[in-house]
């Protein structure tokens, strides 16, 4: 690059034509006071004095040619005019208090303050890029002509080695804007934008997969500095166009108010409540509404309106909560003036705002309430109800459902019907009358595509994309025109499938498109995509199981039944136990007690650690069991289950994961026994239709399906209703909330898609898929259609793709809500353990059901079994403790910081940690599971220095959620001291104060802590204030770490119990007053995005 210095004017007209140009102007920047010939690095004594340096400069204005001077002579710069943070209302108080008592103690602190404090933006006309491109593969001019910067100039780096063994390009590209901005996060969207263009037009910029450090890339470097250079030379672009800000702002505000929507949106999931709660919600309100003031009220007003509109309440709930609320103060036409047109410029409250005023006001849900279940009929479809005496399907039947009109079709029979067996054997007839049809059997896994296509002499089954077309071609030259595979392999076979035959799809188990969408959603959606297809003459769907399946997405069912259907066993026994803690004893016991009466037992555990455990305890009482999980499909075991249906004569015991739950039939006994062992937190298995799969795992009837079913001591009153859930009820709501949002927006957008960000939407749950949109250039995209509307030559086949998405745009995927509504449905039954017994009652239809407790069941358990079998456990148990232990002892070790930044970056992408990665599970497993849990919870709020000091403090359950819940309770506390400075008070302002006043920071041990709990709870009257007590208390009330102390000859545990605030978690969680008050803002800011 050469240097290029634009030269003073010699006219007055060229001198107006350059200020015009805005070649000439000044530019605000800081700089720092010293020159570096060298880039410095942390262990330069001056690196530290940069920022310090920056903060006590001025803003000073420079010509570009200026700053580029003292750029080359290696100063710093910070581009923009920066002012000092002022004080928060909290500094300014507590300086207040120090100033009236000593002068001096106020100096030191109010200088302790602003050295924190930090530069904020007041506004800048120029945004600065900083390029690595450490592989060398793009030409700086090249960029610098395409980028329509400013200026340009190389940094220290360039020219060296880089990790790629090449000689790296580094510079610097310097915009100039046409409009100062002032908003710190609209000029990283500017830069971000920018970025993202640079990216798409070289591609050779992005960083290399794998490479950690030394990688590509492009730092948008935000309103931070950037270094100088020891490169003399530098360019100007005397021909720049100013970066035209409007529609950058306008893009940026677009945004904005679609994540304003989206926040308040996705607080109204429709059956986060009901009729009657809302009701019961507006009489709680009733009680407080003096205070309330006008904001809130019309808030509420409006968004009880707008959801009432949304269908997610009656609009005759709505006003009656108005009026209850209001004290029947006025008419409907009053209220009715709240009304406002949805997708509208008004108010974006949500019936979630109703519901969040009323919790923060102390109104206490109810599990039922929250895990509200609609009864919603099933879609209407054509049914053909097919009874047979036979135990296997015929042939014949499935030939007749392959040669009927309709195309796509769900075949609906139990498991160990035969369906797959008479299925292939229809399909070869039907192949032989229909010389230019082709079969594809799509199987959920491999190992049972390779099964089904060993068993049925299919040959091989298709296990690579690359191999489809050869495998389609050998079918068709040895004339069998039949191939088995898995799912995603569905579309590749219709690809390599020559014009002159049509394709028939078998889809086995085809209630996987919903159990595991969220784990290959792209195959399932492609294989089911292809039903649409002209050359799909009959897409033929089978499965034991359609609860989850969406019927509208068919033609017509064809149920078989079989008559007179024996039971799938003799017995259904539910175990309950009263402690949690207790399952991998009860699970452990009862396979023992199963093998001593001399049957074999297949138990279904979904957790590999809880396995290995049984496992080991059951081979110190001499009971042989084997283990066959996901990451034991090539065992000898699991062989033998696919290849003879058996288990192994030796073997008496199968601990199995869901990985044999569904595909895996088993020849057994009279004798034999099943257990399907779910643990709401250790062993989750809640799905109806994945225990109803396991549960006929065996071929024939088998004496007794065990269920082990933990039951607290004591359940609430509304945990106990035995009312199944009802899936179809929830996907409904759900759809319709969905359908909502996407009106919402399209609303919005309808005249400025090109303002319109996919990634936003994505965030909205159920509209379409990323992958859709992944890797699209928007911006070329509308270039080109602008092009056409101008009648100039245009990229036909880029407007084209454009059309297409923008009609696919915000289409709802509505397979992601039925899964949504699955997952809700197995947390429903994780609450509702009676609900849950009714449905697998419901679901497996066995005659004869008992219900026994553990203590009753072990009753006349062999002494020696049962010495043998707790020795053993308990052994497990401590040796689990010590390697429990050394995990807690060495987090540090574990938990490094590339790992820690690998999972904020997906937390931060994806609001959560992504819990069904092998990444994560592998993270998991290392890690103590106090500390995993703890993770989750403070990942989005804490760096890694605070991240790993928290997990050391963490030494029980109780401390996992302490910290988040502190600083999430705190902000409902300064709610209440707020609202009764000004003069609202309530009951719970009553209580906060009498508690305080009571415990005042005394020592007591827990038994202490209750009885004072009563006393205080005795003081006041009705069952609502005495709850209100507890969960003030509960929330707003800190637990000190224990200390030992003697009382009366014994050494007991004592705790402080003080009211939540800033000073009592600075001392609670050693953190500092300043990094306390940035987790606060950091968790509370994410917690409002997720609202």
């Amino acid at each position: 690059m050469s240097k290029k210095i634009a030269l003073p004017p010699t006219t007055e007209e060229a001198h107006n034509k350059l200020i015009y140009n805005s070649i000439i102007p000044k530019h605000i920047v800081r700089s720092n006071s010293f020159p570096f010939k060298t880039k410095p690095d942390k262990t330069n004594p001056y690196f530290g004095r940069i920022h310090k340096d920056l903060k006590e400069s001025d803003n000073m204005q420079l010509s570009i040619n200026e700053i580029l001077g003292k750029v080359t002579e290696g100063y710093c710069i910070k581009v923009g005019a920066f002012q000092m943070q002022g004080y928060t209302p909290d500094e300014k108080s507590e300086l207040r208090e120090i100033y009236r008592e000593d002068y001096n103690e106020y100096e030191i602190r109010a200088a302790a303050i602003e050295k924190k404090k930090q530069l904020e933006l007041i506004s800048t006309d120029l945004l600065v890029l900083d390029i690595d491109d450490r592989t060398g593969a793009t030409d700086p001019k090249a960029v610098f002509e395409y980028s329509g910067a400013l200026a340009t100039y190389f940094s220290f780096s360039h020219g060296k080695t880089s990790v790629f063994h090449t000689k790296q390009n580094a510079y610097r590209l310097i915009y100039k804007l046409d409009n100062p901005i002032t908003d710190e996060n609209l000029l990283k969207h500017v830069q971000n934008a920018l970025k993202t263009d640079l990216y798409d037009r070289f591609p050779q910029l992005l960083p290399v997969d794998g490479v950690k450090t030394g990688n590509n890339g492009i730092d948008t470097l935000g309103t931070g500095f950037f270094f100088g250079t020891d490169k003399k030379d530098y360019s100007i672009n005397e021909q720049c166009k100013a970066i035209h800000v409007e529609p950058f702002a306008a893009e940026y505000a677009a945004e904005q108010e679609l994540r304003k929507y989206t926040r308040a949106a996705s607080t109204s999931t429709p059956l986060s409540t009901n009729d009657k709660e809302v009701l019961e919600m507006a009489e709680h309100l009733g009680d407080i509404s003096g205070q309330l003031d006008f904001k809130e009220w019309t808030t509420v007003a409006i968004g009880l309106l707008n959801s009432a509109q949304a269908g997610v309440i009656e609009e005759e709930t709505a006003l009656e909560a108005l009026s209850i609320i209001d004290g029947n103060a006025q008419n409907e036409a009053f209220y009715m003036k709240y009304k406002r047109p949805l997708g509208g410029n008004g108010s974006t409250a949500t019936i979630g705002t109703f519901i969040k005023l009323a919790t923060s006001s102390g109104f206490k849900r109810k599990f039922i309430d929250r895990y509200a279940a609609i009864e919603s009929a099933e879609p209407e479809i054509p049914t053909d109800t097919i009874k047979q005496k036979e135990k296997h399907i015929p042939a014949k039947v499935i030939a007749d459902v392959l040669n009927s009109s309709e195309r796509k079709i769900l075949l609906v029979s139990d498991t160990n019907s035969g369906k797959t067996y008479s299925t292939i054997t229809a399909c070869k007839t039907y192949l032989k009358d229909n010389p230019d049809a082709f079969v594809y059997y799509a199987a959920p896994t491999r190992a049972l595509g390779g099964q089904v296509a060993s068993k049925y002499d299919l040959g091989r089954s298709l296990q690579d994309d690359k191999q489809a077309h050869s495998f389609v071609n050998r079918a068709i030259y040895n004339g069998t025109r039949f191939i088995a595979g898995t799912f995603d392999k569905a579309s590749k076979v219709l690809k390599s499938l020559p014009q002159a035959y049509k394709l028939v799809v078998v889809v086995d188990e085809a209630h996987k498109e919903v159990t595991d969408y969220n784990l290959r959603f792209k195959a399932i959606k492609n294989l089911f995509s292809i039903a649409e297809s002209e050359r799909v003459i009959k897409f033929l769907a089978l499965t034991g199981t359609p609860q989850e399946i969406d019927l509208s997405n068919y033609d017509k069912r064809v149920i078989i039944e079989r008559e007179n259907k024996p039971d799938l066993a003799s017995e259904l026994l539910f175990i309950e136990y009263k402690k949690e803690t207790l399952y991998t004893n009860a699970v452990t016991r009862i396979i023992a007690k199963e093998v001593n009466n001399g049957s074999k037992v297949l138990v279904f555990v979904n957790n590999k650690d809880e396995i290995e455990t049984i496992r080991k305890a059951l081979k110190k009482v001499n009971v042989k069991s084997v283990a066959v999980t996901a990451d034991k499909r090539k065992s000898k075991t699991y062989s033998s289950l696919l290849t003879t249906e058996k288990i192994p004569e030796d073997i008496q015991v199968v601990l199995a994961t869901n990985a044999i739950a569904d595909g895996v039939n088993i020849e057994n006994q009279k004798d034999y026994v099943c257990v399907i062992a779910p643990a709401r937190n250790k062993a989750p298995f809640f799905n109806i239709s994945l225990i109803k799969q396991a549960s006929n795992r065996f071929r024939n009837t088998y004496k007794k399906l065990i269920i082990p079913i933990f039951i607290k001591q004591d359940l609430e009153e509304e945990r106990l209703i035995t009312r199944p859930n009802n899936l179809n009820g929830r996907y409904e709501w759900l759809l319709m909330d969905a359908k909502h949002t996407k009106n919402v927006i399209e609303e919005r957008f309808r005249d400025r898609l090109d303002l319109y960000k996919p990634s936003v939407a994505e965030a909205i749950a159920g509209l379409f898929n990323t992958f859709m949109t992944k890797g699209f250039n928007f911006k070329a995209a509308y270039k080109e259609a602008e092009k056409q509307r101008l009648g100039i030559e245009y990229d036909v086949a880029l407007v084209e793709q454009l059309k297409r998405i923008h009609k696919r745009l915000l289409t709802v995927d509505k397979r992601a809500k039925r899964y949504q509504a699955s997952q809700d449905q197995e947390t429903y039954y994780k609450n509702f353990p009676y609900a849950f017994k009714q449905a697998i009652m419901d679901i497996t239809a066995i005659q004869q059901v008992n219900h026994v407790s553990m203590a009753d069941y072990i009753k006349d358990e062999a002494e020696d079994d049962r010495t043998a079998l707790l020795e053993e456990l308990d052994r497990l148990e401590a040796q689990a403790a010590l390697e429990a232990k050394e995990k807690r002892e060495k987090v540090a070790e574990i938990l490094t910081e590339s790992l820690f930044d690998k999972l904020q970056m997906e937390y931060y992408s994806e609001g959560k940690i992504n819990e069904n990665t092998e990444f994560w599970e592998a993270t998991k497993k290392a890690l103590h599971k106090d500390h995993s849990s703890a993770l989750k919870s403070i990942i989005g709020f804490l760096n890694y220095e605070q991240t790993i000091k928290e997990l050391t403090r963490i030494q029980k359950r109780a401390q996992i959620n302490e910290l988040r819940n502190h600083l999430k309770y705190y902000a409902d506390l300064k709610d209440f001291i707020k609202s009764e400075a000004a003069g609202k008070k309530n009951l719970t302002h009553t209580i906060i104060a009498r508690l305080e006043q009571v415990f005042d920071s005394q020592t007591m041990t827990a038994g202490g802590r209750d009885e004072l709990l009563a006393e205080v709870t005795a003081e006041f009257k009705g069952a609502k204030a005495k709850k209100t007590v507890a969960d003030t208390f509960k929330y707003f009330f800190m637990q000190s770490d224990p200390k030992s102390k003697r009382i009366n000859g014994n050494v007991v545990k004592v705790y402080k119990y003080e009211l939540l605030s800033l000073k009592g978690m600075v001392s609670h969680h050693k953190f500092t007053e300043s990094e306390i008050k940035e987790m606060y803002s950091k968790l509370h800011y994410n917690l409002k995005i997720k609202e």
